[in-house]
């Protein structure tokens, strides 16, 4: 083969080449392997410093790519702020910030005061003779009368825990109203008594109780059992 065809050869698969990469400008192409004619070895430093300039370029496409897709979305985020009202909307954002800052403030503040309010009702628990025994020796009491018309029955509503309401002998809801006077005494007076005996509520300070007519409007039976409760409580 002549020098002509060699040249001609060697220019033909470098145009190959070119077309190639043209093709596919953006996909990193393998060195060719082609030999030079010995009159190119200068020609060929200058390919392969271009190649490899070209290599690590290619290299550093990928985050090149991916930084212009970064600024082109924050361009886009900027457009859009322009578009709105951004000193409007950050001071809106701070005024709610505050109020909620604020509504935690009364939060606690009601939550110190709920804790207050607990520690004063159960102070008033513990200062108040327990309901359900209290009941349930009245009801013992009003029994040993022999002619009992009515007891006391909790309240069956979780909204009036430690409520009672009147219940006959027939076992019917009696309103409170309807009691007579002599009646509501008796009831007065057992629930004092008991009161009277609650533990919690005795201290070392001396205690002076005063009766005054405790049997008014009272038939005989009840006057006896009050007798009977105010010479227990005496002795």
């Amino acid at each position: 083969m002549n020098y002509e065809k060699i040249i001609v050869c060697f220019l033909s698969k470098l145009t190959e080449g070119l077309d190639e990469r043209k093709k596919n400008t953006f996909i990193v192409q393998k060195p060719l392997k082609v030999e030079p004619p010995e009159e190119f070895a200068i020609t060929q430093e200058k390919y392969d410093k271009v190649y490899e300039e070209n290599k690590i370029y290619g290299n550093k496409l990928e985050l090149k790519k991916s930084n212009v897709k970064v600024k082109l979305r924050q361009n886009e985020v900027n457009k859009k702020l322009k578009d709105v009202n951004t000193q409007g909307k950050l001071a809106e954002f701070n005024k709610i910030k505050q109020k909620v800052e604020d509504n935690k403030l009364l939060l606690n503040e009601k939550k110190k005061e709920l804790e207050i309010k607990q520690e004063e009702l159960n102070k008033l628990r513990e200062q108040t003779v327990d309901v359900g025994k209290a009941a349930k020796n009245i009801n013992k009491c009003l029994r040993g009368l022999g002619n009992q018309s009515f007891s006391l029955t909790e309240v069956d509503d979780e909204f009036q825990n430690g409520q009672y309401q009147i219940k006959n002998s027939s076992g019917s809801i009696r309103d409170v109203n309807t009691l007579s006077t002599g009646e509501k005494n008796i009831v007065a007076f057992l629930w004092f008594m008991f009161d009277l005996k609650d533990s919690k509520k005795k201290n070392h300070k001396e205690m002076v109780v005063i009766f005054d007519d405790p049997m008014n409007s009272n038939d005989d039976n009840t006057q006896y059992l009050i007798i009977g409760f105010l010479q227990q409580f005496y002795r």
